[in-house]
């Protein structure tokens, strides 16, 4: 499978970018969306590393 731009660790972003419908939002649903952010940003990165999505990286 060809990769053209590899995705980089998550610890490694300048800042999680936050769609403008959630700026603003109360806590719960702004943690909400960077929750789910998270997880697929786990899944991609276990994608491209050709890993399991169903297990965790260890």
């Amino acid at each position: 499978m060809s990769q053209l731009h590899p995705i980089p660790e998550l610890r490694e972003l300048a800042q999680i970018p936050v769609p403008e419908e959630y700026q603003g939002a109360d806590r719960a649903r702004l943690r909400d969306y960077l929750t789910g952010f998270q997880m697929a940003w786990e899944i991609a990165l276990r994608h491209q590393a050709g890993q399991d999505v169903n297990r965790p990286r260890g």
